[in-house]
């Protein structure tokens, strides 16, 4: 999945789409070089656990750089605004749902708002909680599994989004909508830290995400239980954090099921 975005991004460069930030993207590959290089040494060393932790997270952080800036590239192509037919859809599949009153909701209750956030911006740590709690638990093969459908969700919802690029519902209140119009009309055509934001509208990857780490979280005793009710609250917070749509939610929701078993037959496979 890595090798595939990393084949976009350099097929941009090669081309002269994109321009490439070897001064801010070289130091961090090579961080993450080292780091594989270390749980190597441990592997030959017969040392189980630390290099899963070690390896499983230098790909997630990996994922994390190559994603977004693969979402940049592909939504150059300058597809149609999907707004409209995303809007229609949620009229369809959600005739009661009123996001004019949700709006007067939440400036009535900042509190709200901001239980919302914390949910939606704490996909930013919950992957690197729930790698050591499961490999120091031994449970280093669900930790592989969880990696592997992050990777699969990621690349579908990287290779997706671009065939329905749209700007979201309001209130906006990340910084993506501006990533993207600057993406679209040209202004942004450099690959650097400064554009690691990632732009992905259909399928939501935080409902994606949501569903993932619920799953992982699930069987671990004590923390279990209040990890999957944060997921679900994540999942829910990608409506207004996220300026998603009703129906971007479902198509994640459904990417994580599909990535969970793809990867659950891939990893049985080897």
């Amino acid at each position: 999945m890595i090798a595939g975005q990393s084949c976009i991004i350099a097929i941009a460069v090669t081309f002269g789409i994109f321009d490439y930030n070897a001064d801010t993207l070289n130091p961090i590959a090579f961080s993450l070089g080292m780091l594989a290089a270390f749980a190597f040494v441990l592997r030959r060393m017969e040392i189980r656990i630390v290099p899963d932790m070690i390896e499983i997270v230098s790909l997630l952080v990996a994922l994390m750089i190559i994603t977004p800036l693969c979402t940049i590239v592909l939504a150059s192509i300058n597809l149609p605004v999907a707004d409209p037919l995303l809007r229609g859809f949620d009229h369809i599949i959600f005739p009661i749902f009123d996001r004019e009153q949700i709006e007067i909701l939440l400036r009535f209750d900042a509190s709200i708002l901001s239980g919302l956030r914390g949910a939606y911006y704490s996909l930013n740590f919950q992957p690197f909680l729930l790698i050591p709690i499961l490999c120091l638990a031994r449970s280093g093969h669900r930790a592989w599994h969880f990696v592997a459908a992050w990777s699969i969700a990621l690349t579908i919802t990287a290779l997706v989004s671009p065939l329905f690029p749209a700007y979201g519902t309001s209130p906006h209140l990340i910084d993506a909508v501006e990533t993207h119009m600057r993406v679209r009309n040209g202004s942004l055509r450099s690959l650097g830290a400064d554009s690691l934001r990632g732009i992905v509208y259909f399928p939501s990857f935080h409902a994606a995400a949501a569903v993932l780490l619920g799953w992982a979280f699930a069987p671990i005793r004590i923390i279990g239980l209040p990890m999957v009710f944060l997921n679900s609250v994540m999942f829910v917070s990608a409506i207004v954090c996220g300026n998603h749509y009703l129906v971007d939610l479902l198509a994640g929701g459904a990417v994580a099921v599909l990535s969970i078993h793809l990867s659950g037959r891939l990893l049985t496979a080897r």
